[in-house]
């Protein structure tokens, strides 16, 4: 499920997840069965694995393993 405004980047991954409004998910990113709040960034190559949750403006840097 992906809210309003969200901005997903080339070859960005995403499977069984909830990601809230005006998040941003960067270019080669895999976000699986996780739960992102609103406004979040993910930065570029980052994977977000079973079971993560992010709270809403959270911030992932650049190949960040959650």
């Amino acid at each position: 499920v992906l809210g309003r405004g969200v901005r997903v980047g080339e070859n960005a991954f995403i499977r069984n997840s909830v990601v809230w409004d005006g998040t941003v998910i960067e270019s080669n990113s895999s976000v699986i069965d996780s739960i992102l709040g609103k406004n979040c960034y993910v930065g570029e190559k980052v994977v977000l694995g079973e079971g993560s949750v992010c709270g809403d403006n959270s911030i992932l840097t650049d190949f960040s393993v959650c």
